[in-house]
């Protein structure tokens, strides 16, 4: 199993766009996931307003979980 950082951004739909991705990294384990989203929370500013940071996992093709 790995873990994906996701970036969601909702500023843009202030000017008639949709909201925008970004991949902020792939990693091995949970804890590695949330303390990389600590750290863009951080860079991003609090409070968490017009953003999200998600750590999401992913099964691995052959791999039971």
């Amino acid at each position: 199993m790995v873990w994906f950082l996701v970036l969601v951004f909702l500023q843009p739909l202030d000017q008639g766009m949709p909201p925008s991705f970004a991949n902020g990294g792939v990693f091995k384990t949970m804890d590695e996931c949330f303390t990389a989203r600590d750290r863009a929370i951080e860079e991003l500013g609090r409070p968490i307003i017009n953003y999200q940071a998600i750590c999401v996992a992913k099964e691995l093709k052959g791999e039971n979980t």
